[in-house]
């Protein structure tokens, strides 16, 4: 009896969960696979799409750039050279600075993502592509801000500042997924040469104060890039299927962060479980050896108790046969004598 009410019991907690929002339940959404299923962690974060957008400003703006264009063989577009410092403030007023002779491409999309998304260079966008380029753009490198906040701290200050900048807020959420899915990605934080807090009604905020709460969600997320560890048409997928979750449940930044983790975690499952099946298809099938090739290979002389002595027979050379059994061991050869008798007889 327990029994069936027990498997009466799981039956309807599946059918309460079905159809349930993915973001609000955690329950698992629509082509989001098993290896992913069960509550998610939340995160609860400072952002510019909330109340504290009148924080978020760009200092400097817009952007001053060369007129100079560097072209190299591994971009699309052509690259400038910042004429001064561009900053901007977030939410949390922290301070996020692109300094002079910064490069930038002024894109920041993936370029696997542009068919989908179209020419990403515009003016509402070069102010926030400019600074998240001095964090991760791999050109600034030897610049002083480049890595000095976390990836995930770096690609939410492009979605902020994309808001900044007059950006729609559906708009800024796909390009946040863009660069979440295929931007850049990294483990050590380097330490900037100043962070500096700023004062607001008398009240210093520590800067990277962007995250109120994390319930285990970015511990999750990889720091090894995407793009070395799927295939450009899994990430293609993935995006087409976040840019539609986006246009259809317009979620927040927050519940956003949470879906894009969930996609992740379900890609790299698939992924890991593809690999582990190839492994096995390409493992080496040991090749059988019959009775008669291992008497081959070691025995010198089991093979010639019955051919040996019988060879030696025919010729009738009683010594070519003894000769024959001194190259094996010695009771072979003592056979191989009597092969030699018999070929007197």
């Amino acid at each position: 009896m327990r029994k069936w009410l027990l498997v009466a019991a799981l039956l309807l907690a599946g059918c309460a969960g079905d159809g349930a929002p993915l973001l609000e339940t955690n329950t698992p959404h629509e082509g989001v696979s098993s290896t992913t299923s069960g509550k998610m962690p939340t995160i609860r974060t400072v952002s510019c799409e909330g109340p504290a957008r009148a924080n978020c400003r760009f200092i400097n703006s817009p952007v001053k750039l060369s007129k100079k264009a560097y072209r190299f063989p591994d971009s699309i577009y052509p690259y400038y050279r910042t004429e001064d410092d561009l900053k901007f403030v977030d939410a949390a007023q922290d301070v996020w600075v692109a300094p002079a002779s910064t490069w930038t491409d002024g894109a920041s999309i993936p370029p696997i993502f542009i068919p989908i998304m179209g020419d990403p260079r515009s003016k509402e966008f070069m102010n926030a592509a400019t600074v998240h380029d001095a964090y991760c753009a791999k050109r600034n490198e030897n610049g002083p801000y480049y890595h000095a906040a976390t990836w995930q701290e770096v690609h939410r200050m492009f979605y902020d500042g994309l808001l900044a900048s007059g950006t729609s807020p559906m708009k800024a959420r796909i390009m946040y997924a863009a660069v979440y899915l295929a931007g850049p990605r990294w483990k050590e934080v380097r330490t900037p040469p100043r962070r500096q807090a700023m004062r607001t009604r008398g009240v210093e905020i520590s800067p990277a104060g962007r995250v109120v709460e994390d319930t285990g969600l970015r511990r999750l997320q990889s720091d090894v890039p995407l793009t070395a560890q799927l295939t450009e048409e899994e990430l293609v997928t993935a995006f087409k299927r976040a840019k539609m979750h986006i246009e259809n449940n317009n979620p927040s930044i927050d519940a956003l962060e949470v879906y894009l983790t969930r996609l992740e975690l379900d890609m790299l499952g698939n992924a890991q479980s593809r690999q582990r099946r190839h492994n096995f298809r390409a493992r080496p099938i040991p090749r059988r050896i019959s009775p008669g090739e291992l008497g081959g290979d070691t025995g010198d002389g089991d093979g010639g108790h019955g051919d040996d002595g019988g060879d030696g027979g025919d010729g009738g050379d009683g010594g070519d046969g003894g000769d024959g059994g001194d190259g094996g061991d010695g009771g072979d050869g003592g056979d191989g004598g009597d092969g030699g008798d018999g070929g007197d007889e």
